[in-house]
């Protein structure tokens, strides 16, 4: 971010001429939030929805919100289903029942929902232990609140892997990347109130940054995965992520010695796709391999030593 901020202050270099690409969707989190930290003008292309509002994403964020917020109908509504619990039904009787009881009753909208006569008595019991749930994240880092509710107590992860629905028909691995991205976004926060803030205001910059879309001279940075970038080319290109496990993605990846057929089809396809990104930059081409992803030490991608010898001479590979 630094160095393409110097460039357009330089007068080197527009907005417009950079194109950021990566190879997941959950990659893009993090240049996202720089982005927006920055207060660098961009446009994402492909699927504009925020990493944030991801239909995977929101159910979990809505129990960090429902520590702050216990009357907040829409994040109750998110989280009903991960107790087994039909919303419309729900929904309709908090909105019709509530007001009968006045405010200061109940503590939550968990509370009161317990008094909703259609609930089976399991589905009571699911609330229960949410509502401890609910208390037991109240006093822990975000990080550590996100990892309870999707590998702890919360069990978010073994719900979605125990339910075959259609709005989260995604390979596991995906499912697991998104949720491992999403711990990962709160690392540097010490409270929940300053994570939730923030990603409300990533959400909200997004938002804004989307409307440069439908400017007829925009000067802004391009944001894209390596898929979407088919066709395209920009006079500096930055490839993030070309270690392996993200390019090549894990998925393609085996045992060496255990090779398949359509594991080598896979590598294959993710070579093309090394070719695609680097292919893009018509003057400059940066590409990053990080040391570590999530925690984890990672190697530089097994392309790069291959497509080096391609490299143009005044290329430098430091």
């Amino acid at each position: 971010m630094q160095l393409i901020q110097e460039k357009v202050d330089s007068g080197d270099r527009n907005y417009k001429d950079f194109c950021l690409l990566y190879r997941t969707h959950s990659v893009s989190r993090s240049l996202l939030d720089q982005l927006t930290i920055h207060k660098i003008p961009f446009i994402k292309h492909g699927a504009s929805q925020s990493f944030y509002e991801h239909s995977l994403i929101k159910p979990v964020l809505d129990h960090l919100r429902l520590v702050i917020e216990p009357f907040r109908l829409e994040s109750l509504s998110n989280i009903l289903p991960t107790m087994y619990i039909g919303r419309d039904d729900c929904i309709s009787f908090i909105e019709r029942e509530q007001w009968k009881y006045g405010e200061g009753r109940f503590p939550s909208l968990l509370h009161f929902l317990l008094l909703n006569p259609s609930l089976k008595p399991f589905q009571v019991k699911k609330v229960n232990e949410r509502i401890d749930f609910i208390k037991f994240i109240k006093e822990l880092e975000p990080k550590k609140a996100l990892k309870e509710i999707i590998h702890g107590k919360g069990k978010y992860l073994e719900y979605l892997q125990s339910n075959d629905r259609s709005s989260f028909t995604m390979h596991k691995d995906i499912q697991e990347e998104m949720l491992e991205e999403l711990m990962e976004s709160a690392t540097r926060f010490t409270d929940i109130p300053a994570y939730l803030q923030f990603i409300d205001e990533a959400i909200q910059g997004q938002k804004e940054m989307e409307a440069l879309k439908t400017m007829p001279q925009k000067d802004a940075v391009s944001l894209m995965s390596i898929h979407n970038a088919k066709g395209l080319e920009f006079p500096c290109v930055f490839l993030l992520g070309a270690s392996d496990g993200i390019l090549p993605h894990t998925s393609s990846l085996k045992d060496a010695n255990d090779r398949i057929t359509e594991t080598s089809e896979a590598l294959e396809e993710e070579r093309r796709l090394l070719y695609v990104a680097i292919t893009r930059a018509k003057e400059e081409l940066y590409i990053s391999s990080p040391q570590f992803f999530r925690g984890k030490k990672l190697d530089i991608s097994r392309f790069l030593y291959t497509v080096r010898k391609d490299l143009p001479e005044k290329t430098s590979t430091k």
